[in-house]
């Protein structure tokens, strides 16, 4: 009763083995698309980097000229409230 547990495990397992060494090996040509396919993704990711440090520039420039802009809204807002308490 105890070995056929471990009979079926060792027939699984060369049945596995067997299946896992019979697979195909990539032509040259997958192996150039894979190649190319790498590269693509290697410049990709260095654009998508490039262009997260520009976004990280612009916010950083941004930052002062909302302050700005709230400041100016804030002063238009004061005039305003001015020239309807003089009318």
């Amino acid at each position: 009763m105890r070995r056929a547990p471990w009979g079926l495990v060792l027939i699984g397992g060369l049945a596995l083995t067997a299946v896992i060494g019979c697979t195909p090996k990539p032509s040259q040509e997958q192996l150039q698309a894979l190649d190319r396919t790498c590269a693509s993704a290697t410049d990709a990711e260095r654009a998508l980097e490039t262009k997260r440090r520009e976004l990280s520039d612009v916010e950083r420039q941004l930052g002062p000229k909302r302050q700005v802009l709230a400041e100016r809204q804030r002063y238009l807002g004061e005039v305003r409230s001015n020239l309807q308490a003089m009318q």
